[in-house]
């Protein structure tokens, strides 16, 4: 087996075990009332959502427009922005003391909901050639989303105890799983990804990213820690569901695939240093309790980064 032929093998293993690691960690680490109790306040709520399923493919497609004229790099930054809610944004949420409850809520209602919004944006805003690739996203999206997360809710009702277990080895199957994904697509890809992580698309992800975090200490709310959440979880996109439509929909287009992954490095190194630099001013701040997480509310999947 040559060198492409292990790449894309472990490419390919290593993002079905994080899809799969990360889903069922969700789905097994809050009951049904949990995530309601996370989600109580259904203005931010509503705003949060309208920011990262509306807002964010909007301003993506805003960006391109005006500075990608590559169709195919294009499609890959349109599939990044589409796909909600990355859980590595529950992670910064905590350590920039943001709301980790609101967060963890949101990722969950935000990666469930992928499996219908990526298939709705990609027929309504990358031209396809057909019902063929939209049908395969859904599929995809169905069997590396759906089906952990129903599998992992039956594992919390039928067996918490053997949810609880589960925690640990999910969550680092998902931390190491994130790390060879973009690590085999980067080397794969790599004279693509080093030609336009500085140029048009590069430009468009970074744009894309720092306005999310803007627009989502706005929309916010007047709390300093659900401001920071609203932002980061909106900023962190979920990169290993793009990859995978990538991979499934546009495997013929290397500069797709190729744009994903430049996307996904923005989203997780800008977001990271703005919740490490806030994590620091907090430090410093007299304590108002306000990024703790309630009792039972799933805290070990804060510490996911998939």
């Amino acid at each position: 087996m040559g060198y492409e032929q292990v790449l894309k093998a472990g490419y390919a293993l290593s993002l079905v075990v994080t899809m799969w690691a990360t889903a069922l960690l969700l789905g097994a680490a809050l009951t049904p009332r949990t995530i309601g109790r996370s989600l109580a306040d259904r203005g931010i709520v509503a705003r949060l959502v309208a920011l990262d399923v509306i807002a964010v493919p909007l301003l993506m497609l805003a960006w391109v427009t005006l500075l990608v004229p590559d169709q195919a790099s294009a499609n890959g930054l349109l599939l990044v922005a589409f796909a909600s809610a990355g859980p590595l944004g529950i992670k910064l949420a905590q350590i920039a003391a943001g709301d980790v409850a609101l967060a963890i809520g949101a990722v969950i209602l935000l990666e469930g909901a992928n499996a219908l919004v990526v298939p709705a944006w990609t027929a309504l805003l990358i031209p396809t050639g057909g019902g063929t690739v939209i049908a395969d996203i859904v599929r995809t999206l169905g069997l590396l989303i759906v089906a952990p997360l129903v599998l992992g809710g039956l594992i919390r009702t039928l067996a918490p105890a053997l949810a609880d277990w589960l925690r640990a080895p999910l969550r680092m199957l998902s931390d190491v799983g994130l790390v060879l994904v973009v690590g085999c697509a980067m080397l794969r890809y790599l004279p693509e990804v080093t030609h336009i992580v500085f140029a048009g698309p590069g430009i468009a992800s970074a744009l894309t990213v720092v306005s999310v975090l803007g627009l989502g200490w706005l929309m916010g709310g007047p709390l300093r820690a659900t401001r920071i959440t609203v932002g980061l979880v909106s900023a962190v996109r979920a990169n290993a569901v793009a990859l995978a439509v990538a991979a499934t929909a546009f495997a013929a287009t290397p500069r797709t695939e190729a744009a994903v992954v430049v996307f996904a490095l923005y989203s997780i190194f800008i977001p990271t240093g703005v919740a490490v630099v806030l994590g620091r001013q907090q430090a410093g701040l007299p304590s108002t309790g306000a990024a703790s997480v309630p009792a039972g509310s799933g805290d070990d999947v804060a510490r996911t980064s998939g």
